[in-house]
């Protein structure tokens, strides 16, 4: 799959786990409906700035978009699961999300050292 398209199915599943409509996000992000539209369905292109502003309001790594998602492999169980965490995550500030995922962190260790 091409970057143009791996960026817009990100941006799409970001926004959409944490429920913002096209419209709310591309009012925020300072651009057009139809560009953002497009820029989801892989059609543009996005500029380093662009996608920098979409990031911001979606509280995200702008890096977060160039990563193949790997959740496309997951079950539909499964991607509904890490859709729900990933929302509660995106609802609390940047620090508590540090601390929440320290502590899941924490569990797979413990997992981890169970299982050998």
């Amino acid at each position: 799959m091409n970057m143009v398209r791996i960026i817009g199915r990100n941006i799409k599943k970001l926004r959409e786990a944490q429920r913002i409509t096209q419209e709310e996000l591309s009012f925020r992000a300072k651009m057009s409906v139809s560009h953002l539209g497009s820029i989801e369905r892989g059609m543009s292109n996005p500029t380093v700035e662009t996608i920098n502003r979409i990031a911001h309001v979606l509280n995200v790594e702008a890096s977060i978009f160039l990563v193949e998602n790997e959740a496309q492999q997951l079950s539909q169980e499964e991607s509904m699961l890490v859709k729900k965490y990933v929302s509660y995550l995106m609802r609390v500030p940047k620090e508590k999300q540090k601390q929440l995922l320290d502590i899941i962190d924490a569990l797979f260790m413990l997992e981890m050292e169970n299982e050998e």
